[in-house]
């Protein structure tokens, strides 16, 4: 179920990876609205994969090989507000 895996990616991206709470609030947000998780299946995989990929200095090199808080962001108001 895609909550399910959305919660485990967020779990895992708080203990290990530094994820910023304000992107967790609004994961959370998302999480708690099930309308959201059919209406836009596609973007919450991504969001999912984004989540597990973050890396805070993902725009700090030169080639960009992980998933930064802006392109998180970008996804999370794709979600839920278009």
């Amino acid at each position: 179920m895609l909550t399910d895996k959305l919660k485990e990616s967020l779990q895992y991206s708080q203990d290990n990876l530094e994820f910023p709470n304000f992107l967790a609030r609004e994961v959370e947000i998302i999480i708690e609205k099930p309308e959201l998780m059919e209406s836009k299946k596609e973007l919450i995989e991504s969001l999912i994969f984004q989540v597990s990929d973050y890396d805070p200095y993902a725009e700090a090199g030169c080639c960009k090989d992980a998933t930064s808080p802006e392109d998180i962001k970008k996804t999370i108001n794709s979600i839920l507000y278009k």
